[in-house]
């Protein structure tokens, strides 16, 4: 009898988390199945956890976006955008380490850095601040791929879209640069003096711009840690999370598994009835087929590839707080705020990135990711209590969200670009209803 009652206490956890996961995963299904049975979206990995770990994931994907039937935890799909905010992460555990301020000019350790002027004011010397790169408050711009907002959304003192289509023509992290067969000048070192050359959007830290920061964040990381981009993210974070099929390259045998960036396919006529509302994004023009077949630039704002399992790891280390699964802290609390606080100036006004970043309105930013209150209200110091979740949203439709009253976290993962469903929203909004009604 004392066995069967003791059986019966450990089942009834299982039991419940099992119920869970599978009326979670029910609706996660009824939200994304009919988006890839409808053409809108050619494939996607999405994975739901808690602190302890895995509560399900799940893929679904449609012919030509990927060779298995459907991706799987094992599936290499390119981050683009969701690169940043694992860059981030590495780079301040760096200056921890190196006990570097984030007020230190960035000009200390690239000296490229020391004329910087703003578009239209060449008497004008502006002193860019490391933590400017983390905020996108630095005054650098983007080239036209990948700008986070419309051409005329783009705020300087005088240049718009001309900036931007100078570092397209300049070929600045362009994807002919970070992978096409010209092999000439581009080094990340290379990248990043060609950009100290060209002026400024604005006066650093005096307005947001989503921008080629982060690569400037990557070059920094190379000349505090003496080490390549690629081999001081793995020895300073993927590692210690376990992330092993993180990095900028794909080995020839895993290739034929990966998923495959789209693009939006462009009609001029109506087409009746259900068909792929995407193509296959044109990478054979760079002589490559995808993503990390070959990298010319390692870009830390938007070339790594990883899976569903590494990037639950990364949003499930979040959600710990940083903790390691040895039980020891990645940053030092005293660390917390930069991450899970808002850290945008108040000189950026009352709602700082509306209309810089798609359906970020009333957000924050902390230095690694974004920031959205319950009420979608932007305030300077975003209180726990008023938080919904942190987020980052790629323009591959990628995300990863972690909300730490339910204690979730969550990774959706996709390739069509531009983005063209903001499901993040959606996505914390299921497990919220579900978790919160447990």
């Amino acid at each position: 009898m004392i066995r069967f009652v003791g059986f019966v206490i450990f089942l009834i956890p299982t039991l419940v988390l099992g119920n869970l996961a599978e009326e979670l995963e029910k609706k996660y299904a009824n939200l994304l199945d009919p988006l890839v049975e409808e053409g809108m979206l050619p494939s996607y990995f999405l994975s739901v956890s808690d602190r302890n770990g895995l509560i399900f994931d799940r893929g679904l994907g449609t012919s030509g976006a990927i060779i298995e039937k459907d991706p799987t935890s094992q599936t290499p799909f390119a981050l683009l955008s969701l690169s940043k905010p694992i860059v981030a992460l590495a780079v301040l555990k760096l200056l921890e380490r190196e006990n570097v301020s984030l007020d230190t000019s960035v000009s200390k350790y690239l000296p490229e850095f020391e004329d910087a002027r703003v578009c239209g004011e060449s008497a004008s010397v502006t002193d860019i601040k490391i933590v400017d790169l983390f905020r996108h408050t630095s005054g650098l711009g983007n080239n036209l791929e990948f700008s986070g907002a419309r051409s005329n959304q783009m705020r300087s003192a005088g240049c718009t879209r001309e900036l931007a289509q100078l570092y397209q023509d300049q070929a600045l992290m362009t994807f002919s640069t970070v992978l096409g067969p010209n092999t000439k000048n581009t080094s990340l070192e290379d990248q990043v003096e060609k950009l100290s050359s060209l002026p400024l959007l604005f006066k650093a830290g005096h307005d947001f711009q989503y921008s080629l920061s982060t690569d400037v964040l990557g070059r920094i990381a190379e000349v505090l840690s003496k080490e390549s981009l690629d081999v001081f993210l793995k020895d300073l974070l993927f590692e210690p999370l376990g992330m092993k099929n993180t990095g900028f390259y794909v080995d020839e045998e895993d290739r034929y598994r990966r998923a495959t960036l789209m693009k939006p396919l462009i009609r001029t006529f109506p087409v009746p009835g259900t068909y792929q509302r995407f193509e296959k994004y044109p990478f054979r023009q760079f002589e490559v087929a995808g993503i990390g077949d070959k990298v010319n630039v390692v870009s830390a704002g938007m070339g790594l590839v990883s899976t569903g399992e590494d990037m639950t790891k990364f949003a499930n280390f979040i959600l710990r707080e940083l903790s390691l699964h040895d039980g020891s802290v990645f940053l030092p609390a005293s660390m917390s705020d930069l991450i899970f606080e808002n850290q945008l100036p108040s000189i950026l006004g009352e709602n700082p990135l509306k209309g810089k970043l798609p359906r970020a309105s009333g957000d924050g930013m902390s230095l690694v990711f974004n920031i959205r209150a319950k009420d979608r209200r932007y305030r300077e110091v975003f209180e726990r209590k008023d938080v919904d979740f942190f987020y980052w949203s790629g323009f591959s439709s990628s995300v990863f969200w972690v909300d730490t009253v339910t204690g979730v976290s969550g990774v959706f993962l996709s390739q069509i670009r531009p983005t063209q469903n903001y499901l993040i929203g959606d996505l914390d909004r299921i497990a919220d209803s579900l978790i919160m009604a447990k």
